[in-house]
C-alpha cells in the first residue's frame, strides 16, 4: 500500500502454497545465518519447530492450493484507521479473481474481528508454547 507521506504505515505478505518449497539453500539465501548470531541453538530448534508446527497445521486444514496470509502489521501510530483493511482488501480482490481459499493465523484475539469482516472464519485455536492464535479460513470459491 503507498502512502502519501512515502512512510510504511503498514505492510502485509502473502505467500501462494505452490510456492512454499523450503529446503536448506533457500533458508541459507534467504540470511537465516545472521539469525543464528543472534540467537542461540536451543531458541533456534524452538523457533524452527513453531514454523514446522504452524505449516503442517496449514498443509492439514487447507490442502489444495491456496494464498498464506504470513505477516500483517500496521505501525501502532496507524492502527484504527483503515491501513490493515485496505493491505487485505486490495489483495482478497486480485485473489477471488483466481478462486482460491486464504489461511492465516492470527495473533491476538482482538485481531480476530479485523479478519472476519473480510470473510475468514476461525477453524482452529493453536496453542504452543504458551503462545495462542487461530487458524483463520476464507474461502469464496464460487
Amino acid at each position: 500500500m503507498f502512502s502519501p507521506t512515502k512512510k510504511i504505515e503498514g505492510v502485509a505478505i502473502w505467500h501462494h502454497s505452490s510456492h512454499e518449497k523450503h529446503s536448506t539453500f533457500r533458508a541459507l539465501r534467504s540470511g537465516i545465518l545472521r539469525i543464528l548470531r543472534v540467537f542461540d541453538g536451543e531458541m533456534f530448534k524452538r523457533i524452527r519447530l513453531f514454523i514446522y508446527t504452524l505449516h503442517e497445521i496449514q498443509s492439514r486444514l487447507l490442502p489444495e492450493p491456496h494464498w498464506y496470509l504470513s505477516f500483517l502489521a500496521v505501525d501502532p501510530e496507524h492502527q484504527g484507521k483503515g491501513y490493515g483493511g485496505a493491505l487485505l482488501k486490495e489483495m482478497l480482490v486480485n485473489i477471488d479473481s483466481q478462486g482460491h481459499p486464504c489461511y492465516l493465523e492470527a495473533l491476538g484475539e482482538e485481531n480476530i474481528g479485523l479478519y472476519e469482516r473480510y470473510g475468514f472464519h476461525v477453524v482452529e485455536e493453536i496453542a504452543f508454547a504458551g503462545q495462542k492464535m487461530w487458524a483463520m479460513v476464507r474461502d469464496n470459491r464460487q
